[in-house]
This record gives C-alpha cells, structure tokens and sequence, in this order.
C-alpha cells in the first residue's frame, strides 16, 4: 500500500489498514466454518487434535483482528484531538495528571499480575502466547507511567 503525504495521510492510511482488516477478518470468519465441518467429519483422534489447533489458531486471528480494526479506528479518533492538546501543563493540570497516573500505576499493576495468574492456568498454547504479551505489555505500561512521573511530574 501507497503512503499518502499531507495533513490527512495518517487518517488516511489507517482508514485503509480498517478497510483490509476487516476483509481479512471475513476471511478469516468463513475459514473457521470451513475447518469446523471438516473436524465434525474427522474420525482420527490425532487429526482431529492438529486440526482443532488451527481452529483455535484462526479464532484468535479473528477477533485479534476485529480488536486491531476497533484499536485502529479509537487511535484516529484520538490522534484528531491530539492538536487540540496543550504543550504547558498548569500546576491545576500536572497534579490532577500525577494523581491519574498514580492511580493508572496501580491499575496497571494489578493488570500484570492478573495476565501472570491467568497464565499460570491456561494450558492452550495458542491463547497462552497472547496473554503472556499482555502481562508483558502491561508491564511496559506501569515502567512508561513511572517514567512519566518521574520524570515530568
């Protein structure tokens, strides 16, 4: 796909990945029908397993995929307001902003330690990966919402 340049490129650009996503999304919707008539039919137990790791494999595609185009169309949402934003904050503002992040710190927290737990008791390899990168993820939050506070609060 072609970068558009000017003001309106990344609104763009991010209209269009929404555009394909959805796409791959119902491609990925009308796999999952297709592979479960398939398993209904198999008789092999060992068959039926690898398939059925496909299956699990293409579920996570597809709602990773309706996430990314949801994720993507709040992200042009907020980027239109980021203009809006201002450079200084007031001492009003930055307290009221070191109480949020104090409070987001351990929402955070408690976000990673729940994804670790959850980790602890899945025992799925396909959804397993995913939930590790969200402990991982959260984590690199609550260290970004330290910084912030530390430095620029």
């Amino acid at each position: 796909m072609k970068l558009v340049t000017g003001k309106d490129s990344r609104e763009f650009y991010l209209g269009e990945s929404t555009k394909r996503i959805r796409e791959v999304a119902g491609i990925e919707e009308v796999t999952i029908s297709q592979y479960l008539d398939s398993y209904g039919r198999i008789k092999d137990v060992e068959v039926a397993k690898m398939l059925l790791s496909v299956i699990v494999d293409t579920i996570v595609h597809r709602e990773n995929m309706k996430a990314v185009k949801r994720v993507l169309n709040e992200l042009i949402k907020l980027e239109k307001t980021l203009q809006e934003k201002k450079r200084v904050l007031s001492e009003k503002d930055a307290e009221e902003m070191k109480k949020a992040i104090e409070k987001h710190l351990r929402i955070e927290k408690y976000m990673a330690s729940f994804y670790r737990e959850l980790s602890e008791d899945l025992n799925q390899p396909e959804v397993l990966r995913d939930i590790r990168i969200f402990q991982a993820n959260e984590e690199l939050h609550h260290k970004i919402l330290e910084n912030l506070l530390k430095y620029y609060l």
